[in-house]
């Protein structure tokens, strides 16, 4: 048992001395131990699409790391009265209450993106029997959502040179410090990744093919030339035009659409905080899962055909599945950390979700 259970926590003037007893029943017990009792998995009832969570993310009834995540989030005020007063089975009720309603609470004005948060103790298979010491918040998307953003960034460029392309560099960021998802600069890498060797473009694989006896005339290569047909090459690959001093001054002074996109580009920017650790991610063998969000710059554009090749390549090796994590100890340090981390993650998909609802237009179909 550990040595801390036995503390009696104080909300407000109440005192809550079964606490102290429920928790002091806990004591860890292997995973054999408890096979009628399901799985526990803090995760939030957003709208989803079917989809299920991994098995890889679950607590596997590791009643230590639930009883020393649960004291941390007694110390850092996330347990609320109704959580402690209302029936309750067992300490994973109490921490699933108080975690669902912070992710509930963090989520609820979001529309574009329907993220997913679970708490696990390994992202290993079952048989793993040494998970670690590390409590893991793990994030996945639960919904897929399709938008076309050419018009309404060709606007912004259009009417202020170099602001579309700095507010499409500020939502590249913000996408890689968030959730897997599908954009042309995404998919112009894959195109490196899958057709060109990691070069930038085709004139390596061109030479050796060539070098083995190979005519231009057979040569079936996807070139660069084939993927910014359709695609400017400011959006493929966006750079930092406009200074931040440049577009508080537009926000200040501009009108419309440029204003409002200089506005957009500064949150995104403000958003990139130091110290925030976003969600790791990596590829996992199991089911397939979508990407957050699958954005095109038009619907003549190649995104579709690069992903779609990349998507065969990879079940092909069955990687598949991209889920992102924090890791943190499960103490009151480490958990108040993983939560502000978590915060910070929805404030920028809600920085994001405003920009994308600036230049983007719903494709209700999806993929």
């Amino acid at each position: 048992m550990l040595g801390s259970v036995g503390r009696l926590h104080q909300s407000g003037r109440t005192k809550h001395p079964e606490v102290k007893a429920r928790l002091a029943k806990s004591t860890p017990a292997p995973v054999t131990a408890l096979p009628s009792q399901p799985p526990f998995s803090c995760a939030l009832p957003l709208p989803v699409i079917g989809a299920i969570i991994p098995a890889k993310y679950e607590i596997r009834h590791d009643v230590e790391k639930t009883v020393r995540t649960l004291l941390a989030f007694l110390d850092l005020g996330m347990v609320s009265e109704t959580d402690l007063v209302e029936p309750w089975q067992s300490e994973r009720e109490i921490l699933r209450r108080a975690f669902n309603r912070l992710i509930e609470q963090e989520g609820s004005d979001l529309t574009l993106f329907s993220p997913r948060i679970v708490i696990a103790d390994s992202l290993e298979g079952y048989e793993v029997s040494e998970p670690g010491e590390d409590i893991l918040f793990c994030f996945y998307s639960t919904s897929l959502k399709s938008l076309f953003i050419g018009n309404g960034a060709s606007r912004i460029e259009d009417a202020c040179p170099g602001l579309g392309e700095t507010l499409l560099y500020q939502i590249d960021r913000a996408v890689c410090a968030t959730l897997y998802c599908v954009t042309p600069s995404y998919c112009l890498d894959l195109a490196r990744y899958i057709y060109w060797q990691g070069e930038d473009d085709e004139r390596e694989v061109v030479a050796e093919r060539l070098a083995e006896g190979e005519s231009i005339e057979d040569m079936d290569v996807y070139r660069r030339s084939d993927y910014l047909a359709h695609i400017p090459e400011w959006a493929a690959e966006p750079k930092e035009k406009l200074p931040l001093d440049q577009l508080r001054e537009i926000a200040r002074s501009g009108k419309g659409l440029v204003r409002e996109a200089a506005k957009a580009a500064l949150d995104l920017a403000e958003q990139q905080v130091e110290g925030y650790q976003k969600p790791s991610f990596e590829e996992f063998i199991g089911d397939n899962v979508d990407p957050a969000l699958y954005v095109r710059w038009s619907e003549n554009d190649d995104v579709e055909r690069v992903f779609d090749d990349f998507y065969e390549y990879a079940v092909q090796g069955e990687c598949t599945e991209m889920h992102g994590y924090i890791s943190s100890q499960p103490d009151k340090d480490g958990i108040g950390k993983a939560l502000e981390d978590i915060r910070q993650f929805f404030r920028i998909l809600r920085a994001l979700e405003r920009s994308f609802c600036l230049i983007g237009e719903r494709v209700e179909e999806g993929l």
